[in-house]
């Protein structure tokens, strides 16, 4: 046994051969078994290796550390479902903490204890160390990821994302060696700059369900009033990321150690301005929008439209789960570059445009209200969770009453202000990347000519009047405004100080009845309201006197008390529903309501997990029916008078105006008209998955025919027309 652990190279290839027919047994064995032996067998193997390595071999604490941290590595890759990260830092600590026990029993009994005499690191061996510290760092932080994020370890290995990766990593290394001249402080640097990265991406997806992405710096102008409604789940966020990020500071502490230890003095100024020089040029060609090269990374490297994994689209952190942190954030700022539609020729697109014939609308030139309530949804799809009242009485009521429309919103959890793009301009998010926000990328000056409905209606003599919840900062919205000529808008966070809170439904409601019983008779307005009641935070004491309660569940109590509040935001917002229609129904002036929710809520329990996956309404396979609920919310089109039959039941929100107002008479531009034409044979898509209008659904990634034709000319026209 002695010659066994003195000899290195038996001793590394026999624990490897253990660890390698353990992973092998237990992934072939029942799962449940499996499952509970994986919680028993790695943690005493690791320790009676610790003990036995201690014992017949001069004690170097690193060996055993180091190893045992490889092992795991092979044993996750060989029976990935069973090894969860719990598992991994069970086995890991059952190699560290005997070391530490050692120590400390050896140390306050004074007795010695033989210790490998550290020998002197040559200067070539400090070099590889160096150099290699920088990766080491990534993959402890690519573990980082995956086990807040998925609950597993994993390092995601697909060739051109990883080089980019490499590439990208060590660019920025040899720029702050360039600064500090001393390998050890820019490897301790780096890390602490990558890991600062990584824990607000981890904070961003407790929030949004979203990935950090680097446009999000343009958000920073409106992190006042984002904190306003962060604040209170706080505690709950630091305590989703404590332990794992307890762990990392401990690797990241002994990697300093390292650094320290195997630390260089860069002397030769000459080699090391070529290095920095390279590293600014390949940063520099990578981050510059050179087309040709954008378009060979993204259609080589980041291939999601390979048809390996259809519902890659349906979120970032999948994205970034496949490709990694590092690639997945530069993929996706280079995938928000506007490329050049293969096939594109400008004079064919403004010939079908001007070809289309306009529709014989039959709905007359009605005043139009429309109604953004924020995260509407009905919660009694959660069907196991009981109320003691219909939490959406009027909705449910006026959906069978009236028109209802069946949508797939562009977002999932967030970001409204993409929706409202769809909604206010016809435009679809299709053709950007998942993570990109219009209002804030992209119009500039040059842009005033883009297609909107606001612009369609004032050419068709209305008037147009924006009441926003939110500030006139949050997205942009109020410069966009100006892009859209919208003439009267009033956001209400500005005006009314409420503590960081958002106005009630109630408020909204007041204010447009006030502003129709003092309308001048006989003019034709558009009247746009964003709500807010049903914004998150969800937590129990966000409401002191609840309207709607739970009465009976199957789930625990966080999910329950999320699921609670956001019925009680729902509630008020369907009364305020019910005020609407029966108020446009004391008008004698035609008058239509368009009330729809923008997308479904990130209902956060203080786990940072959402309550619509641990319920499982939703999966985390993303299978196409899971994906469809996940964007599927139901718009409301209410009249005061007749609309007539119309078989027209399944839109997206870029297709919502656009269907109301090829009905109405009035005159519209060719892009509108052409729009129109769209939804007979692709009526509602985004990202992920689309539907026809026999409300069949489909992967977008694999539409075929006559839907990907019209799908891909969209694209066209849309690069056409939106500058």
């Amino acid at each position: 046994m002695k010659q066994m652990f003195e000899n290195k190279k038996k001793l590394y290839l026999l624990t490897l051969l253990i660890v390698f027919l353990l992973s092998i047994i237990l992934r072939f064995i029942p799962r449940n078994i499996g499952d509970i032996l994986s919680y028993i067998i790695f943690p005493i193997f690791f320790l009676t290796f610790t003990l036995f390595y201690t014992k017949y071999k001069k004690v170097n604490y690193y060996i055993p550390i180091i190893l045992t941290f490889i092992y795991l590595i092979i044993g996750y890759i060989f029976i990935q479902p069973l090894m969860s990260s719990l598992k991994v830092i069970i086995s890991y600590l059952f190699s560290v903490v005997p070391l530490l026990i050692i120590k400390y029993v050896y140390k306050y009994r004074n007795k010695k204890l033989e210790i490998e005499k550290e020998k002197n690191i040559s200067l070539e061996k400090k070099k590889v160390i160096a150099a290699f510290l920088p990766i080491v760092t990534v993959i402890f932080l690519e573990f980082y990821y995956s086990i807040c994020t998925f609950d597993i370890a994993r390092i995601p290995i697909t060739f051109i994302p990883m080089i980019i990766g490499i590439i990208i990593t060590y660019a920025f290394y040899y720029l702050l060696l360039l600064i500090f001249r001393k390998t050890g402080r820019a490897n301790i640097t780096l890390a602490i700059l990558l890991f600062i990265i990584f824990i607000i991406n981890e904070g961003r997806i407790y929030y949004t369900s979203d990935t950090l992405l680097l446009t999000d710096v343009l958000f920073l102008q409106n992190a006042g009033e984002v904190a306003a409604f962060a604040d209170v789940t706080f505690f709950n966020c630091i305590n989703f990321l404590l332990f794992p990020t307890i762990l990392m500071i401990i690797i990241f502490i002994y990697e300093f150690k390292i650094a320290k230890k195997t630390n260089i003095k860069i002397t030769n100024m000459k080699n090391l301005f070529i290095e920095a020089g390279v590293s600014i040029v390949l940063l520099v060609t990578l981050l510059l929008p050179i087309e040709p090269l954008n378009k060979f990374i993204i259609n080589n490297g980041f291939n999601i439209k390979d048809g390996k994994d259809l519902a890659i689209t349906a979120s970032n952190t999948r994205y970034f789960y496949r490709f990694g942190v590092v690639p997945g954030l530069y993929s996706k700022l280079i995938e928000s570059r506007r490329f050049t539609p293969d096939n594109y020729d400008e004079k064919e697109l403004t010939n079908i445009l001007d070809s289309t014939e306009k529709n014989s609308g039959t709905w007359k030139k009605p005043n139009i209200i429309v109604v953004f309530s924020e995260s509407f949804w009905d919660v009694s799809k959660l069907e196991k969770i009981k109320f003691d009242k219909a939490v959406t009485p009027n909705f449910n009521k006026l959906k069978e009453e009236q028109k209802a429309i069946e949508m797939i919103s562009p977002s999932y959890g967030g970001i409204s202000s993409n929706v409202e793009f769809e909604i206010l301009t016809g435009g679809s998010l299709n053709y950007f990347t998942k993570g990109y926000t219009p209002y804030m990328q992209l119009f500039h000056k040059g842009s005033e000519n883009n297609p909107s409905i606001i612009q369609e209606l004032k050419n068709n003599g209305y008037k147009t009047k924006v009441l926003n919840s939110s500030s006139a900062s949050m997205f942009n919205c109020d410069y966009i405004y100006d892009f859209y000529g919208i003439d009267e808008r009033n956001h209400l966070y500005d005006e009314i100080d409420l503590g960081g809170k958002y106005v009630t439904d109630e408020y909204l409601t007041d204010k447009m009845i006030e502003y129709f019983n003092n309308k001048p008779k006989g003019e034709k307005i558009f009247y746009f309201m964003i709500t807010m009641g049903g914004h998150m935070p969800y937590y129990e004491g966000r409401y002191d006197k609840y309207d709607v309660n739970i009465v009976e569940s199957p789930y625990e109590k966080d999910i329950n008390e999320v699921v609670h509040s956001y019925a009680e935001g729902i509630y008020l917002a369907d009364k305020e529903l019910g005020r609407i229609y029966d108020y446009i129904n004391t008008l004698d002036e035609d008058t239509i309501v368009v009330f729809f929710g923008d997308h479904l809520p990130h209902l956060s329990t203080p786990d940072g997990k959402d309550a619509l996956f641990k319920t499982g309404y939703l999966d985390d396979d993303y299978s196409l029916e899971s994906v469809y609920k996940q964007y599927n919310t139901t718009a409301l089109i209410l009249s005061n008078y007749d609309l007539g039959n119309d078989e027209t039941k399944y839109l997206s929100p870029d297709l919502l105006m656009t269907y109301i107002l090829n009905n109405m008479d009035i005159e519209l531009s060719p892009f509108y008209r052409w729009l129109y034409t769209t939804k007979d044979v692709l009526p509602s898509s985004n990202y992920v998955v689309s539907q026809d209008n026999s409300g069949k659904i489909y992967y977008t990634l694999g539409l075929k025919d006559q839907m990907k034709e019209i799908y891909d000319l969209r694209e066209k026209i849309q690069y056409l027309l939106f500058k």
